[in-house]
């Protein structure tokens, strides 16, 4: 066909398609993702599956990990990643792949049965990089099943040059996999794979930047030239000459084996930089990832300006059908086609042109992710759609889906234009970008008076599928007069300096605050002293690590008694997930001899200390010193609390069954953390546990990784004769779970000649006796835990409501609750609790155990009865209040047994009041308030036979 033949033909077929093209109605910005880690990502592929969803493969920082994808990071200069995505933006799964060197994936291709092969290049020799190497670059493949797991990981050496594995190809059950020299001077040579690794054809004629499989079940490959370095040589000698210098491309038609059935060079006058080629029915479409050329050659179509993307459409005997140049007066670049449902082809890539020739609408600054439909039959175009922000927008793929297209790219850009996600990683840094651009209703636009883009429309937005100028797509400008900063709108993500309220976002005038969590949603984190000899001298604070700023403090006690606790409360919402750092202090710098303290989040341990500190007792780490919600993972109860451990003894975490059940992938980033240290600053340290490494201390098994042995903390080993602090979280596939409650541990070899005990703290002992309540009539047993060669036990009990302590010896594990002739226990009290034992009938005492907490009842009424939320049933008045004083009345007339406990709190779940009255003189007496309280809304809260009521007061 000559020249004239072929522009005829376009012209008549230019004509058919546009009196039949369809723009789709309103296909505009839908929503849009961002994927990644806090480094950058750069995208190499995107495929659409037959499961419906999207494989995207590339590389991403290799020194930093977090985001949303998977964060495991190997090091180097990048770490290779794949990951599966629904077109709804959901990710399925994702893993990162590398070693301590250079590592990416370059092409992915799906198989039979729903696996996809993909093809990279690595440098590493160790980390998941395929072992083997000459030090250079090598091919990389890995096979891997629809749900990301690895079937096979192979690496294919060049001992002499380093290679790149490129595009890929799939015909029937075996892969074309194409292998280029990186230096782009020497012959290099790529094959064919099934879906066992097993290579079927090599040849030096598999080569090229680009592969395509053809509908006779030949292959196409894509080279470049560049016309100072000789023309054409090789394959290509004899064919067309170049014209003015610069690069061309050519591809060539390869069988099977390698021979080749013919080449063709494709002649240009200036640059055309080799991009992608899209198998069709009858032939190939090959795209210049960028064009510069002028007319000339086989370039008839005449650039916009800049650089534009060169399309040439061909039949499988290597003829041109038409060539076709699209873009704008600025730069228009390629990175991939794809067929649309209705056999006509979409291009991806990204413009920076203003709205000129093909590029139909307004840029919104930098390089603008770009899609433009094109007659498959003559190169016309359909229509064009672009998205982007204020930074760099690339599209890598164009992706038909059910309800439109996804648009697959990279993207820097900030929170702006169409980018609606804030970036994973720091400002300026590359992540994955997927846009869902589905027909529908037209767009609600909102007037932008000061260009910040954020709207605020004070009447009705304007509805259209084009955005009109000086409108935006949002309602989210704080102040239309004034320009809000990006991370500023109505409705953007903050924190109003306070723990106690949740949702924290940007409201009216840009302020920022959350909504007011109900009180008996909550959860109780409490700071416990037993204070020393001298209570005067101890101070303490709870601070929130990330502003500072003091959620409860409390000290001096110049009027406590030792041994008597003094506790504070402070509720925190149940989703706070905030770090705080509680920081105890002495005035006179000998700490507390004697005296201890607790930290605790409902009832679970967060820190249990003893006195043995100087001038300040404070948990020394990086890691989350406090953290609530706490985990449930913990020491096993027969390892927890116990202080006569040896320094080859064994601790054992609780199993996770969602650790267990992946004890047969032996992975290395699977398992749990022990975190060992001194509430006082002096040691911390952590250890990890994996299916991989389990270390010794267990016996083989999906629990293994549970069992640490303390022998084996070589480096900053565990101090022996101080008391410590364990707590355990689980680390999954590389995600790190919220470290559990805490135990105490000492390690003293002398203590573990001479046992300790406490009482049964496990609930599911049959003999469970930490927390309950006991009637004093004879009835119940409360029991520690039995230790061999123990003859005698001697329980202590402490009242934590005023200075009474008693000790009574038992020839067994066992004490009987009775009202004792002496110093008998009182009903409706608290006491703490601890055990030791004894070898020789009590002549000596081992040391004390740790210390639980029990309640006696009276009336045939248990104190902890879990209490129950009911409509209120008592009066407080006056309400307002502004005279220092209110009455409680309860509404019942007959509610005149036991007592009354109340408890006052701010809005920020902080106690100000705490008083105990009898339920019979409830109403005869006012209660005063603090003079301290300022005027606010305030929760009075009561508890009265186990029924828990509240009531807000008002104080003016």
């Amino acid at each position: 066909m000559n020249i004239a033949q072929r522009t005829f033909l376009i012209a008549f077929m230019l004509v058919s398609d546009l009196a039949n093209a369809q723009v789709p109605f309103c296909s505009n910005y839908h929503g849009d993702f961002c994927y990644g880690g806090l480094g950058a990502e750069d995208l190499m592929q995107a495929i659409a599956t037959s499961d419906g969803n999207i494989v995207v493969v590339g590389s991403t920082n290799g020194e930093l990990g977090g985001g949303n994808f998977d964060p495991t990071r190997y090091g180097g200069w990048s770490d290779a990643f794949v990951a599966k995505l629904t077109p709804g933006g959901t990710i399925l799964w994702s893993k990162v792949f590398g070693g301590s060197r250079t590592d990416e994936f370059t092409g992915v291709v799906e198989m039979p049965g729903g696996a996809v092969l993909i093809v990279g290049s690595t440098s590493s020799t160790d980390g998941t990089a395929p072992p083997g190497g000459f030090g250079g670059l090598d091919g990389w493949e890995l096979f891997i099943d629809p749900v990301g797991d690895v079937i096979w990981n192979d690496r294919f050496d060049s001992p002499d040059l380093s290679h790149s594995y490129g595009g890929m190809s799939r015909k029937n059950d075996r892969a074309m996999v194409i292998d280029y020299d990186t230096h782009g001077e020497f012959p290099s040579s790529g094959f064919t794979i099934d879906t066992d690794g097993s290579i079927q054809a090599s040849n030096p004629n598999f080569s090229g930047l680009a592969v395509a499989t053809g509908a006779d079940g030949s292959f196409l490959m894509m080279n470049d030239f560049y016309a100072g370095i000789g023309g054409s040589t090789g394959v290509y000698a004899g064919t067309a000459a170049p014209l003015d210098g610069g690069s061309d491309f050519g591809v060539k038609n390869v069988n099977d084996d390698g021979t080749i059935n013919w080449v063709k060079r494709f002649v240009t006058r200036t640059g055309d930089t080799p991009g992608s080629i899209l198998a069709l029915s009858d032939g190939y479409l090959l795209l210049a990832s960028s064009s510069g050329s002028t007319t000339g050659g086989d370039h008839l179509s005449a650039n916009h300006g800049g650089l534009d993307i060169w399309a040439i459409r061909i039949d499988l005997d290597g003829n041109i059908i038409w060539e076709r140049s699209y873009g704008g007066s600025g730069n228009e670049f390629s990175s991939a086609a794809s067929l649309d449902t209705d056999g006509n082809i979409l291009i991806a890539g990204g413009t920076t042109s203003p709205p000129s020739g093909d590029v139909t609408e307004a840029d919104r600054g930098g390089t603008d992710g770009w899609v433009i439909k094109v007659a498959a039959t003559s190169g016309a175009p359909i229509w064009n759609k672009r998205f982007g922000g204020s930074g760099r927008d690339h599209f890598n793929a164009c992706i038909p889906v059910p309800s439109g297209y996804v648009l697959v790219g990279t993207s820097d850009s900030p929170r702006s234009g169409d980018h609606h996600q804030t970036g994973i990683g720091p400002t300026g840094s590359r992540d994955l970008w997927m846009v869902q651009m589905y027909p529908g209703t037209p767009t609600h636009w909102y007037y932008d008076a000061d260009g910040d883009g954020f709207g605020k429309n004070p009447f009705f937005p304007v509805d259209d599928c084009v955005q009109p100028a000086f409108y935006v797509d949002n309602n989210w400008d704080c102040d239309d007069l004034v320009p809000n900063l990006p991370d500023e709108f109505l409705g953007a993500p903050c924190n109003d300096g306070d723990w106690h309220t949740m949702a924290d976002a940007l409201g009216s005038g840009c302020v920022c605050a959350g909504i007011f969590v109900d009180p008996d949603d909550l959860t109780p984190l409490t700071f416990t002293l037993w204070p020393d000899f001298d209570p005067g001298e101890t101070t303490w604070e709870l601070r929130d690590l990330s502003t500072q700023q003091i959620a409860l403090q409390g000290g001096p006690y110049p009027n406590g008694q030792q041994g008597v606790p003094e506790t504070a409360t402070v509720m925190i919402p149940p989703t706070c997930n905030q770090r705080f750092q509680l920081a105890v202090f002495d005035g006179q710098g000998n700490g507390m001899p004697g005296g201890r303290y607790t930290l605790t989040a409902g009832t679970q341990r967060l820190i249990d200390s003893d006195g043995s500190f100087q001038q300040v007792s404070s948990v020394n780490s990086t890691l989350n010193s406090v953290d609530v919600p706490v985990g449930n993972i913990g020491l096993t109860q027969y390892t927890c609390d116990r202080l006569d451990l040896l320094p080859a003894s064994v601790i054992v975490a609780s199993e996770d069954q969602a650790v267990s059940m992946r004890f047969n992938l032996k992975e290395g980033d699977t398992g749990y953390q022990f975190w060992i240290f001194d509430p006082h600053g002096s040691y911390s340290r952590t250890i990890f546990k994996s299916h991989k490494n389990p270390g010794k201390g267990g016996a083989p098994g999906p629990t293994e990784c549970a069992h640490l042995r303390l022998s084996s903390i070589t480096t900053n080993p565990v101090p022996q004769n101080k008391l410590l602090n364990v707590r355990v979280r689980t680390r999954i596939n590389g995600v790190d779970g919220p470290f559990g409650p805490a135990c105490t541990m000492k390690i003293d070899p002398y203590a573990a000649a001479c046992p300790t005990t406490k009482l049964i703290d496990s609930q599911n002992d049959p003999h469970y006796s930490c927390d309950q309540s006991y009637p004093l009539d004879g009835s119940t047993r409360m029991w520690a835990y039995a230790k061999l060669g123990v003859n005698k036990y001697q329980f202590e009990f402490r009242d934590q409501q005023g200075p009474y302590v008693r000790t009574i010896a038992s020839a067994t594990a066992s004490l009987l609750m009775n009202t004792w002739a002496t110093s008998p226990l009182q009903p409706l009290h608290v006491y703490s609790v601890r055990v030791r034992c004894s070898l020789d009938n009590g002549q000596t005492w081992c040391p004390w155990g740790s210390t639980c907490t029990i309640y006696t009842s009276g009336n045939g009424r248990s104190m902890v009865t879990e209490a129950t939320d009911v409509d209120n049933a008592f009066l407080v008045y006056p309400n307002p209040v502004n005279s220092g004083e209110v009455y409680v009345q309860l509404l019942d007339p007959e509610a005149v047994e036991g007592t009354v406990d109340l408890m006052l709190m701010d809005v920020a779940g902080r106690s100000m009041l705490q008083k105990r009255m009898d339920a019979a003189v409830l109403g005869d007496q006012p209660t005063i308030l603090p003079s301290s309280l300022v005027p606010g809304t305030y929760v009075l809260r009561l508890e009265h036979n186990g029924i828990l009521q509240h009531q807000r007061l008002v104080v003016q």
